[in-house]
């Protein structure tokens, strides 16, 4: 990157001459422009001349970008930059939060802190609105460092920190009628600039609260948003049907009420192809047993459920010709005989093979009266329906 420095060398009021100069020089360079002015300024008089050489160094300013633009909790905030070649940069971050008080103290913590390896990582905690404040780190054992507060402010800096992942608490007192304590921790590292005045620097986030937060790179400081991680949302897999059991073939809708799922596939437990529609309609055309299994699925994972539908030969009673019929299709079949009419042969059908009905016929096309069992009352309602 280019830049372009004007520099001003200025001579008014020269002692043993009549001659004042203002000279203006440029330079332009993608690096280091190093000026050497010869001569920089020259003044003459009735006696000669004079000239006075200068060395100007002028050093590239400082510019970096970060990634990711918009950061979550816990991401790396990568920082990539140019400055001078071998240029030293500081690097600060800070962040402020607001503690509650509670009972005349305050106490916040910071999990999983990652200081990672660079020259002078050091930290600072500064505390308004306290008589005091305590820092106490953990990495293997814990190390305390206090500080009594001078007016409302109390700070604790320490330098040379190792590298490693530490667990901080920071607690103290607060003032008197104080409800919150504002906390600004600020931690600092020095970079170097590679021989090209290429550098990066990372910071982990996992410690720094959701909202903005300040990074100072050199003289160059920005602000960046820190948004809430969103927890994972498993999909939750979910369905209905319009029947569980019946005589085939059988037609049974499904009607999926799955939560957070981007995709469904059914499997009807019949060996025919899977489906992915939302509410399919299937047709069981032979008798048996069928685990229908329905997974949802998102970008987080997959959740399962599945159903039993019982399909049954239709069969005549026992002593009877025809098998039962659903005269007015209404799930139930009160046609028992199957004779194309509801009569009281019906009724002694139904009360002769309660037993029977329990074990080779779908209950609740006989359940008359919806309690999930074959008993008396449903003879009853059966010969209501005379």
């Amino acid at each position: 990157m280019g830049f372009s420095q004007n520099i001003e060398i200025m001579k008014d009021d020269v002692s043993d001459g009549t001659l004042g100069s203002n000279n203006t020089f440029s330079a332009l360079n993608s690096e280091v422009a190093e000026i050497n002015m010869e001569p920089a300024l020259t003044v003459s008089s009735e006696n000669g001349t004079n000239s006075k050489l200068a060395t100007v160094n002028v050093a590239n300013p400082i510019n970096w970008e970060f990634s990711p633009q918009e950061p979550v909790c816990g991401d790396i905030i990568n920082i990539n930059g140019s400055a001078s070649p071998e240029d030293k940069i500081n690097a600060f971050v800070t962040f402020e939060k607001n503690v509650s008080v509670s009972e005349g103290e305050y106490e916040y913590s910071l999990q999983n802190v990652t200081i990672v390896k660079g020259l002078g990582n050091s930290f600072t905690v500064e505390a308004r609105g306290v008589n005091n404040l305590n820092v106490r780190a953990k990495k293997v054992g814990w190390l305390s460092k206090s500080a009594n507060a001078s007016g409302d402010t109390a700070i604790v800096s320490r330098s040379d920190v190792p590298t490693g992942t530490y667990q901080i608490m920071i607690d103290g007192d607060a003032k008197e009628g104080v409800s919150e304590v504002d906390l600004k921790i600020t931690a600092s590292q020095t970079i170097q600039a590679d021989s090209n005045g290429n550098f990066s620097y990372s910071y982990n986030t996992t410690a720094i609260p959701p909202g903005n937060f300040e990074v100072k790179v050199g003289d160059v400081t920005k602000e960046i948003t820190l948004r809430s991680k969103e927890e994972p949302v498993l999909p939750a897999a979910n369905f209905s049907t319009n029947v569980s059991e019946g005589y085939a073939p059988l037609s049974v809708q499904f009607n999926d009420s799955s939560k957070n799922a981007t995709s469904i596939s059914w499997n009807f437990g019949d060996e025919t192809a899977n489906s992915d529609e939302r509410n399919p309609m299937h047709i069981y055309s032979a008798a048996g047993n069928y685990n229908v299994n329905l997974t949802a699925s998102n970008e987080y994972g997959m959740n399962s459920t599945s159903v039993i539908i019982n399909v049954f030969e239709n069969k005549p009673f026992p002593g009877y010709t025809n098998p039962p019929i659903d005269s007015d299709h209404d799930n139930l079949c009160e046609d028992i005989n199957g004779n194309g009419k509801v009569d009281f042969d019906d009724i002694v059908a139904y009360y002769a093979n309660m037993n029977w009905i329990g074990e080779n016929a779908p209950v609740t096309l006989f359940d008359y009266n919806n309690n999930n069992i074959i008993d008396f009352d449903d003879v009853v309602k059966l010969y209501n329906i005379l």
